[in-house]
């Protein structure tokens, strides 16, 4: 996630209405996924979340598809 996030900062999308559009895009593809392997693995991921969460939802929400 944090790789593909980085990559896609890098794009130079010079349409406002297409950039927006992809970024809509993006967080409508990948939210519903990650939120549906996050309630699915909740038990293990709260016994210790350092091991396997680098990104809580907020954040992924926020700041990694912005």
């Amino acid at each position: 996630m944090e790789e593909i996030a980085k990559l896609q900062r890098g794009y130079s999308i010079p349409d406002v209405e297409l950039r927006e559009s992809l970024k809509r895009d993006n967080k409508e593809y990948i939210l519903p996924k990650y939120n549906a392997f996050y309630d699915r693995e909740q038990v293990v991921l709260n016994s210790s979340p350092k091991n396997f969460l680098v990104s809580n939802r907020t954040e992924i929400t926020d700041t990694k598809l912005a």
